[in-house]
């Protein structure tokens, strides 16, 4: 598993990937399992799959106070070179809600998603890193903090935002930046 939440009952929400096949990761979905923490047993199960059928997965997991699953993760969609990032909303019981394509974030570069938190108004609040690539000989990478905010009923971007102080020029792009709490 990717990334994990217990629930208010002590029920433990994980993601990750499930594989197509070993080894092969062109149709990987997204994967979110229930399980009932005091029973040991499974609850509910999900596979979610990107807009264009390619490899999905995991990488954050926030439940809000009604113990709705809020998912960000990587997908490979439209074309894009690099990953992309998608967040998605689950009911409690598991019942898909909606599902956010973080345009700003990718397209022919790379982004990665680093914290997933609910504000106090139940919206969820993202913070990554987008990546650029450019100039061949010699490769510069320019990389580039993100936050976006999402209305918690529908998934409609509130803000999109690249704090200017945060670029980051030529840096290890896997380092995860320190971050973060949130305030109304």
């Amino acid at each position: 598993a990717a990334s994990m939440d217990i629930d208010r009952n002590g029920n433990v929400v994980v993601g990750g990937v499930n594989s197509a096949a070993p080894g092969f990761s062109v149709d990987d979905d997204m994967r979110i399992v229930k399980f009932g923490i005091s029973s040991y047993s499974y609850i509910w199960a999900k596979n979610y799959n990107g807009p264009d059928n390619a490899r999905d997965n995991v990488h954050l997991i926030q439940l809000d106070e009604n113990d709705n699953v809020y998912v960000s993760g990587e997908i490979d969609a439209f074309g894009s070179m690099g990953a992309n990032i998608n967040v998605a909303k689950f009911s409690s019981s598991g019942n898909f809600i909606w599902s956010h394509f973080i345009t700003n974030a990718g397209g022919a570069v790379s982004a990665k998603d680093y914290f997933l938190k609910i504000d106090p108004s139940g919206n969820p609040v993202l913070v990554g890193r987008k990546i650029d690539f450019y100039n061949i000989s010699p490769v510069n990478i320019t990389s580039r903090i993100f936050v976006v905010k999402l209305e918690r009923l529908t998934g409609a971007e509130i803000f999109f935002s690249y704090p200017d102080d945060l670029t980051v020029d030529n840096q290890d792009i896997d380092e995860a930046p320190v971050c973060c709490t949130i305030d109304e």
